[in-house]
C-alpha cells in the first residue's frame, strides 16, 4: 500500500514519508513543516516575524490542453549498495584465519631434521669445539698443577703427552707445546751436565793419577776441553764448573813450571852477566819436557833466543847492546854513584825493553826497580836545581814514580835491609826533594793497601 502523501503545512510542498522517517521533516499539533521550512523557522532570531513561506508559483495554464489531475510526486532515494562491505570484510577474515593458522603452526614444535643436516652438522661442530675447549682448559690446569712439584724431567714429559689428544687443535695447543719443549730442553741440559760431570771427573782422575809430574797433561787438557764444548751446546750452568776445575789444574801446572825456573833464574843471570852464554843455554835447555806448556817457559824461551843472539854476536867479536846491557851497565854506575851515565844507560833500557806481557817475572821485578832508581835519580838532580830545571826534575821523578807503581813495585822484595818496598820508599833520602808534594803521599798511600 503506498503511504499517503503529506503536503507542508507552510509553503504547501509535498513532504516525503522518508523525511518525516528520518526526522528531517516534523509535524506538530497536527501541522507538518517541510526540512526547508524547518530549518527556516530553526534559523530566524527569536521574536522576528518569520519569513514567508514560499508558494509554489502557479502555473499558466496551456491552451488546447486538458487539465490532468495534479498528483503528488513521489521523491524515491538510492538504496545504499553494502556489497564492498561484505566483500572486505570477508578477505579481512580470511586474512585473519590464515595468520592465526601460521601463527599456531609456528608455535608447534618442528619435525627433527636428519643428522646429516647442514645445521645439525654445524651445531653439532661448534657444541663440539665448546666442549673440546673445555677439556683443554681443564688439562692445563691439571698440568700446571703437576709440574708445581718440579717433577723428574723424564715423568713431567710422560705427564705433558698424556694430553696431547686432548689440547691438538684448541687455543691452549701452543701453551702446551711450550711446556713440552721447556721440559725437553731441560732433559737435554740434564744430559749435558751428566756428559760434563763425567769428563770432569775422567779428568780429575787422570791429574791425579798423573800427580805433579804432568806426563799426560795433553790427555787432561784434551778432556777439560771436551768438557767445555759439551757444556757450551747444552748445559752453560756447567761452563763455571769447567773453566773453575781447569784453572785449578793450570794454576798447579804454572806454579810447578814456576818453581823450577826460580831455582835456576839466578844461575842464568849470573851466567849471563859473565858472558858464560853457552852454559846459560845448557841449564835453560834442561827445562822439563813435559811444563813447556806453560807461560813460564814461553817466557824462558825468548830470554833464551837473547842468550842464543849474545853468544853468536860474541863469538863474531861483536857485543850484543840489548836493553838488559843498558840496565847491568846502569845499575853497576848508579852503584858507583856515577848518577849522570846511570841516568843515560836506564833510560836507554826503558825506552828497549819489551812488553810487560813478554817478559818474565824476574824481568818485571827489574823494570819496576829500574823506574823506581830513575825516578831517585831525577829527585836527586831536583834537589839540587833551581826554578825551571827543579821544575822539571821533579815532574821527571814522579812520571817515573807512577810507571814503578804500575809496573806493582810494592808487590816485589827490596833488599835484605827492608822486607817491603814500602818501607824502603818511606826511608830513601834520595826522594827527600819530592816528600813535600801532596803527589808523593799518594804514592804512599798506594803502596800502603
Amino acid at each position: 500500500m503506498e503511504p499517503e502523501t503529506v503536503q507542508c503545512g507552510r509553503c504547501g510542498a509535498p513532504v516525503p514519508p522518508e523525511d518525516l522517517a528520518m526526522g528531517r521533516a516534523r509535524t506538530v499539533k497536527d501541522k507538518t513543516f517541510c526540512e526547508r521550512c524547518r530549518q527556516a523557522l530553526l534559523s530566524s532570531p527569536p521574536g522576528a516575524a518569520p519569513a514567508p513561506a514560499r508558494r509554489p508559483a502557479a502555473r499558466a495554464p496551456v491552451v488546447g490542453v486538458p487539465d490532468r489531475p495534479r498528483t503528488t510526486r513521489r521523491h524515491v532515494r538510492p538504496k545504499r549498495n553494502f556489497r564492498p562491505l561484505y566483500v572486505g570484510g570477508a578477505v579481512g577474515m580470511a586474512g585473519l584465519a590464515a595468520l592465526l593458522v601460521l601463527l599456531l603452526r609456528s608455535m608447534e614444535p618442528n619435525a627433527p631434521a636428519p643428522p646429516d643436516h647442514p645445521a645439525n652438522v654445524e651445531a653439532a661442530g661448534a657444541s663440539g669445539r665448546i666442549e673440546a675447549e673445555e677439556k683443554a682448559r681443564q688439562a692445563m690446569v691439571q698440568i700446571e698443577r703437576f709440574l708445581f712439584a718440579q717433577p723428574e724431567v723424564d715423568v713431567a714429559l710422560v705427564e705433558l703427552r698424556k694430553f696431547e689428544a686432548q689440547v691438538r687443535g684448541t687455543s691452549v695447543e701452543e701453551e702446551w707445546k711450550k711446556l713440552v719443549n721447556r721440559w725437553e730442553r731441560r732433559k737435554r741440559e740434564a744430559a749435558a751436565g751428566q756428559d760434563v760431570e763425567a769428563l770432569l771427573k775422567e779428568a780429575r782422575e787422570l791429574a791425579g793419577a798423573d800427580g805433579e809430574a804432568f806426563k799426560r797433561r795433553d790427555d787432561v787438557v784434551a778432556l777439560f776441553a771436551r768438557a767445555r764444548a759439551r757444556a757450551a751446546e747444552e748445559a752453560p750452568d756447567r761452563m763455571a764448573d769447567v773453566k773453575e776445575a781447569e784453572r785449578r789444574y793450570e794454576d798447579a801446572y804454572e806454579q810447578k813450571a814456576a818453581a823450577w825456573w826460580k831455582d835456576r833464574s839466578d844461575l842464568v843471570q849470573v851466567l849471563e852477566s859473565e858472558k858464560k852464554f853457552q852454559e846459560a843455554l845448557q841449564v835453560i835447555d834442561l827445562f822439563p819436557d813435559e811444563l813447556r806448556g806453560s807461560r813460564v817457559w814461553k817466557q824462558v824461551q825468548r830470554q833464551r833466543e837473547e842468550i842464543d843472539k849474545k853468544r853468536a854476536d860474541l863469538a863474531v867479536g861483536r857485543e850484543s847492546k840489548d836493553w838488559k846491557y843498558h840496565l847491568r851497565v846502569g845499575n853497576q854506575d848508579l852503584s858507583f854513584k856515577n848518577y849522570r851515565a846511570a841516568k843515560e844507560h836506564l833510560l836507554k833500557a826503558a825506552a828497549m825493553r819489551p812488553p810487560r806481557e813478554d817478559m818474565t817475572i824476574d824481568e818485571k821485578r827489574a823494570v819496576a826497580w829500574m823506574h823506581y832508581n830513575l825516578g831517585c835519580l831525577c829527585s836527586i838532580e831536583a834537589a839540587s836545581a833551581e826554578g825551571e830545571a827543579r821544575a822539571k826534575s821533579i815532574e821527571a821523578a814522579f812520571e817515573h814514580l807512577d810507571r814503578a807503581v804500575a809496573a806493582e813495585v810494592f808487590n816485589y822484595h827490596c833488599c835484605s835491609s827492608h822486607n817491603r818496598a814500602i818501607e824502603h820508599w818511606e826511608k830513601d833520602k834520595d826522594l827527600d826533594a819530592l816528600r813535600a808534594d801532596p803527589r808523593f803521599e799518594a804514592l804512599l798511600k798506594e803502596g800502603r793497601k
